[in-house]
């Protein structure tokens, strides 16, 4: 910007004989301040510099930096600082910066990369944020496969990185695709790669064999080059931006998947192809699809398998949580089978039983069939108590009992008439029934009796004796006038 000499001359004055510093010049004069520094700097009388922090130590940073160009910032604070500096890590990272003591790295040219339809995928896992499910927090990973030709990509989302959810990502991607890709191109993931000496590369057994058993080849990209795997890099952060910014990720797996395959295979889609911009990532997918290998009869099974001993409460301990087994099994070596949305236990190859997964902590997943196996037991065997049995089929008891000891009841007496309800009614019954007497802020066990009499009464079914579980005795009206015929007089009357 040109100014007018008088202006000049003005900012030399103040400088020289004020002693004013350039930016009161500048807001004095309303111009620049790079312009006061220009004007004194050509009349002669630019001002010195105030000393820096990082001054005494430039040239052990060029020595150091001599030796060893690549070495970390915060390596070279911690030895400043040992020597004496006084700033802190960011401040000796902008000074650093702006003296240009690390020469500037220029990127590295590379070839654009083109692919034949149905040759490669590429796949990598992304996380995007963590979701809390009741006393657990998880982590939400991704797991992207996508078709290097077409860019269509398919998304698998899990709480966790383990080795069953890399297979089912596997096992979904292909299915969804309709056929299976030759190559499939890696990062270097602990699922994938095991060890590593420049280009000698050991791959994970088990992806092996699932390799072996869709017949693709895997491949390990180069430490350090993400523009191999570039195709599956863009989707990711694409999906970042349109599918997950904004959304509420606290939402069943189930639901969260659904909606992120329905995106991707949608409006995702609809993009344009950057090979040909006259066509659709759709159209270039459906040319893709027609020559990918052939799906096997079967699928690979991507369960994650461990060995489980199940303890005397006959549970199965997975991922903190409790899993229920059958009586007949308390103390015997099983396995455990887990997959995205179920957790199988056998016996060999027979399934003992099967569990919807928990993701929280520390609880017990029962099934009401085999609660009522194991009371049936002990109550046969005379070794569980009354208050024990009703806590195991009916946690509600619990409150109701507790409330019942606040007020100085007999805990004893009123845990009686739940048990004989849990052997006349059933579990489920009783437990609906307990919530609405504590609903009501009643835990008489009269209440509860009362409350399955109605709901039975309602219902149109008898009444049940829980005296005695095997009869049923129906409320009828009593007949009067026999009382008043003549057979029933003379009798009264002898």
């Amino acid at each position: 910007m040109a100014i007018d000499e008088d202006v000049r001359a003005e900012i030399v004055r103040l400088s020289r004989a004020e002693g004013w510093p350039v930016g009161t010049i500048a807001r004095h004069l309303g111009v620049h301040h790079s312009t006061v520094t220009r004007s004194l700097r050509a009349a002669g009388q630019e001002r010195r510099p105030r000393p820096r922090l990082i001054d005494p130590f430039i040239p052990f940073i060029r020595e150091q930096l001599g030796e060893a160009p690549d070495l970390p910032a915060s390596t070279l604070w911690r030895q400043v600082e040992a020597r004496g500096y006084r700033g802190g890590e960011d401040h000796f990272r902008h000074s650093l910066r702006d003296l240009g003591l690390r020469p500037v790295k220029r990127p590295e040219p590379s070839m654009r990369l083109s692919f034949l339809a149905a040759e490669q995928a590429q796949v990598d896992w992304a996380e995007f944020g963590r979701v809390r499910i009741g006393r657990a927090e998880h982590r939400l990973m991704g797991l992207f496969v996508t078709l290097s030709y077409s860019r269509q990509t398919f998304p698998g989302l899990f709480y966790n990185a383990r080795m069953g959810s890399f297979l089912q990502g596997h096992v979904e991607a292909f299915a969804a695709f309709g056929g299976v890709p030759r190559k499939i191109i890696y990062d270097n993931l602990k699922s994938a790669v095991v060890t590593r000496r420049g280009r000698a590369v050991t791959f994970h057994p088990t992806l092996l064999q699932l390799a072996g058993h869709y017949a693709f080849a895997p491949v390990a990209a180069w430490p350090r080059r993400p523009e191999e795997k570039g195709r599956v890099e863009r989707r990711i952060g694409y999906a970042r931006t349109g599918f997950f910014a904004g959304r509420d990720i606290a939402v069943p797996l189930d639901e969260l998947n659904a909606a992120a395959r329905q995106w991707c295979f949608g409006a995702a889609a609809e993009r344009p192809w950057p090979d040909n911009d006259s066509l659709l990532v759709r159209d270039a997918f459906a040319s893709e699809r027609e020559k990918l290998i052939g799906l096997p009869c079967d699928p690979f099974p991507c369960e994650e398998m461990l060995g489980v001993r199940i303890d005397k409460t006959c549970h199965a301990r997975f991922e903190t949580n409790d899993y229920s087994v059958p009586p007949d099994f308390a103390g015997a070596r099983l396995t455990l089978a887990a997959s995205r949305s179920t957790v199988r236990i056998l016996d060999g190859t027979g399934e003992v039983a099967r569990h919807r997964r928990c993701y929280d902590r520390q609880r017990l997943v029962r099934d009401p069939e085999h609660v009522r196996a194991l009371a049936a037991r002990k109550r046969r065997s005379g070794s569980m108590g009354v208050r024990d049995r009703l806590l195991r089929a009916v946690p509600r008891t619990e409150e109701m009992l507790a409330l019942a000891g606040c007020r100085n009841w007999n805990v004893a007496t009123c845990a009686r008439t739940p048990a004989d309800l849990l052997d006349t009614h059933g579990a489920d019954e009783l437990d609906r029934a307990i919530a609405a007497a504590l609903e009501r802020g009643s835990c008489h066990p009269n209440t509860v009796r009362c409350i399955i009499e109605d709901r039975r009464r309602t219902r149109g079914l008898p009444n049940v004796d829980i005296a005695d579980g095997s009869r049923t005795t129906t409320p009828r009206g009593t007949d009067l006038g026999a009382y008043d015929s003549p057979e029933a007089t003379g009798r009264d009357r002898r």
